[in-house]
């Protein structure tokens, strides 16, 4: 049988990390919401988010942690929270420290934003929107988090293009309303 650490782990798809606990809890609108306490390993605390490589500490940010909303499970609302640090690339600055399950500077946890955008290539943003429960704009800022992720190599996506149809009627339309104010 897995261990709770193992269990939240794997749910979070995250390897390098340590859960230190969990709480379970419902807010005012009775939903429930589990709290993940979790942080990097002690090989990767204090790793750039941006070349991955370790750097020095340069101070605590706050007493206060950060919460990062993960994939619901079933009903329940997921957040992890984990006390966080400033460190100092040689290359980037003064900057947060990478937390292996969020891209740098997002309030979610990878898979969240991931699945965000992945849903954001087949519907609408407007229905992404509520069936996440986050904001409209969120759904913009999710996929620009994960657009090399979900498409590495969108430069090729033109590749082999032969011919562009253009629809005349738009067209003329368009050209005719940029001559005349």
């Amino acid at each position: 049988m897995a261990s709770a650490n193992t269990l939240c782990k794997k749910l979070l798809n995250v390897k390098t990390a340590v859960v230190t606990g969990s709480d379970f809890y419902t807010d005012a609108d009775g939903v429930n919401h589990i709290r993940i306490k979790a942080r990097p390993n002690k090989w990767h605390e204090n790793d750039c988010p941006f070349c991955h490589k370790p750097c020095k500490h340069y101070d605590s940010q706050s007493s206060t942690p950060r919460i990062w909303r993960g994939l619901g499970w079933g009903g329940t609302l997921v957040e992890v929270e984990c006390h966080t640090h400033r460190i100092e690339c040689p290359v980037h600055g003064v900057l947060a420290a990478d937390v292996p399950w969020a891209y740098p500077g997002s309030g979610f946890t990878k898979d969240f934003d991931l699945t965000v955008g992945w849903l954001a290539t087949y519907l609408p943003r407007s229905v992404v929107s509520e069936y996440m429960r986050i904001d409209w704009e969120t759904v913009g800022r999710c996929v620009h988090r994960t657009l090399n992720d979900i498409e590495p190599e969108r430069s090729r996506r033109l590749d082999g293009l032969v011919n562009i149809g253009i629809d005349e009627t738009s067209y003329r339309k368009v050209f005719l309303s940029s001559t005349f104010p």
